[in-house]
């Protein structure tokens, strides 16, 4: 029997290393794949930021002249806007969002299983329509809260203006907050309650136990939450585009933008100001690194226990109004003032209810070819990248996931980077990387863009499967003889199918609503549906606007809702 036995595993060893040699074949090369489109673009950024060209864009050294250049009165504007910006929004959003979560996991406010469905609703919405919305809310001339207000209060002036630079934040802040609210819920489902009750045993009450025990122990994930806010807060475009180009409040976004679509298109100076976000997010993350890697936050222990529930007695009532105003300002009023003005005939700051028509919504669906195709084109980039992005990542988790050491490491890091790199300054690196070759000005570069961009959402989602399932699977099938494939095929995909379809309508969802990513790419015949959205702001009557928003909201809503059943289904808690 013994020899039996040995002579059955050596006759099956050769099979299956050379099952593992054929995976290791396609591991390399979606490796290779991967560090390719991530690192080239990023490369390209470095080197670009160092060259000087001549007249016709040639490139006719290396010099520090771009990085001297930022020291110029208009750039020194630029950047101070930008950090006043970013550092705004990442305070007020991390304070939303962190009280959102509290309140939500911690405690007995009102509503707050009926609100939670709706928490994330800015997160699948597009902050440029959040933009658009809030100029028919916050307007100066044409508000609605103005127009109330005033005839409210008898005011004089309109005391909200939508286009200035908390305008800017508060908007940005809105759509950011549920980022926060991600990053820090479940830390605070998980936390061990007896960590406050002994607070509270020292005469702590409430409020002192969450400041000095609750949130400080959150600080992991209130820290990230912070940090990832911030940097790609620097590098959003369309919020600044939209609320700041028409008063000329310009952020660093705004300007690489400008230098690359001018009529003398000025790379190198672009790639200057995307190095300056890049160097931003390399002392933001370290600096979190430093707090964090000293101190330590142990918030569940061994122990069995049951997430402690915050009695707030009369306090549930502020709670609650707190919930409801966030939800209001985030999606109720925004969607109502965008329904309102895509239903009036013309708009001048206040509805005519007697005079409501749909005829904007007929001009955007069947009369203006444009948005047509950028519905299109929407679609057709959302549900090929998804499809592609999700296979991609599905081997580039499963490579992360066999490997050991600094090896891992090192690709888990690649793999990431894209996560920490602003939206604009990728696809800047793309355009300029690519200019020369077939892809440019065509719809590929962006679906490239858009898969490069959001690989570290579809290998968390997957990663997060297969790090669930036991090795003895892969080999127990490979042992029989099954091919590397056909264990993939028969074994692995369908085990991890929850990770591959959430994953999948997740990065559908971002891909119908991504602006950032092809602000710089698109050409035309190739525009998606928000650079069609930020287009029409030029020159489209508010109404026609406001029918494209709504419909692209509509569509997002759809999808969000499509998600969460999936989300809430048997086949995804498998």
């Amino acid at each position: 029997m013994v020899q039996l036995g040995a002579v059955s595993k050596e006759r099956q060893l050769p099979l299956k290393l050379k099952n593992l040699t054929v995976g290791h074949c396609v591991m390399v090369g979606v490796v290779l794949v991967a560090g390719f489109i991530i690192l080239y673009p990023l490369l390209t950024v470095i080197l670009g930021s160092f060259q000087i060209a001549d007249e016709w864009g040639e490139s006719v050294g290396y010099s520090f002249r771009n990085f001297r250049r930022l020291l110029e009165p208009e750039f020194l504007e630029v950047m101070g806007n930008t950090l006043i910006v970013s550092l705004g929004t990442t305070a007020l959003a991390g304070l939303l969002g962190v009280i959102l979560a509290w309140i939500s996991a911690r405690t007995d406010s009102f509503g707050t299983r009926a609100f939670e469905p709706f928490n994330l609703i800015p997160f699948y919405l597009s902050p440029l329509i959040g933009a658009i919305a809030w100029t028919y809310l916050a307007s100066p001339s044409v508000g609605l809260l103005n127009q109330w207000t005033i005839a409210a209060l008898n005011l004089s002036a309109a005391p909200f203006d939508i286009y200035s630079t908390p305008g800017i934040i508060w908007v940005m802040s809105l759509f950011y907050t549920p980022y926060m609210y991600l990053f820090t819920v479940g830390s605070f489902k998980k936390m061990d309650p007896a960590l406050e009750e002994a607070a509270r045993t020292t005469g702590a009450g409430i409020i002192g136990t969450t400041l000095r025990v609750t949130v400080p122990l959150m600080l992991p994930s209130i820290l990230f939450g912070l940090s990832l806010t911030f940097v790609t807060s620097m590098g959003l475009f369309s919020v600044p585009a939209a609320l700041g180009i028409p008063v000329k409040i310009e952020v660093l976004a705004t300007t690489i933008y400008a230098l690359v679509e001018a009529d003398s298109p000025d790379y190198n100076m672009a790639s200057t100001l995307g190095m300056v976000i890049l160097f931003v997010t390399l002392i933001t993350f370290f600096i979190q690194r430093k707090i964090l890697l000293p101190r330590e936050f142990t918030t569940v222990t061994g122990k069995g226990y049951r997430p402690n529930v915050i009695r707030l007695g009369k306090w549930r009532y502020l709670t609650c109004a707190f919930h409801l105003f966030y939800l209001l300002a985030a999606a109720g009023l925004p969607i109502f003032a965008l329904l309102i003005v895509s239903l009036s005939r013309l708009w001048q700051g206040s509805p005519d209810y007697t005079d409501l028509t749909l005829s904007h919504y007929f001009w955007v669906l069947f009369e203006y070819p444009i948005t047509q195709r950028g519905i299109m084109n929407s679609l057709f980039l959302a549900f090929v990248g998804a499809t592609a992005g999700m296979a991609l990542c599905f081997v580039l988790a499963y490579t992360v996931n066999k490997l050991q050491g600094k090896p891992k490491a090192m690709l888990d890091f690649i793999v990431t980077l894209p996560i920490g790199m602003p939206s604009v300054v990728l696809s800047m690196g793309i355009l300029i990387a690519y200019i020369k070759t077939p892809l440019y000005a065509t719809i590929w570069i962006i679906l490239l863009a858009y898969i490069t961009r959001y690989i570290p959402v579809g290998v968390k989602n997957v990663s997060s499967v297969l790090l669930s399932l036991s090795q003895e699977l892969e080999d127990s099938s490979l042992m029989c003889g099954a091919s590397w494939f056909t264990t993939m095929r028969r074994i692995l995909v369908p085990l991890v199918k929850p990770g591959l379809l959430a994953g999948w309508m997740i990065l559908f969802l971002i891909f119908m609503r991504e602006l950032n990513a092809s602000i710089l790419l698109f050409s035309e015949g190739n525009e998606v549906m928000s650079v069609i959205l930020f287009l029409l702001l030029e020159d489209a009557p508010a109404p026609q606007i406001a029918a494209y928003s709504m419909i692209q909201a509509a569509i997002m809503l759809v999808i969000m809702y499509g998600i969460r059943s999936f989300a809430d289904s048997d086949d995804i808690s498998a």
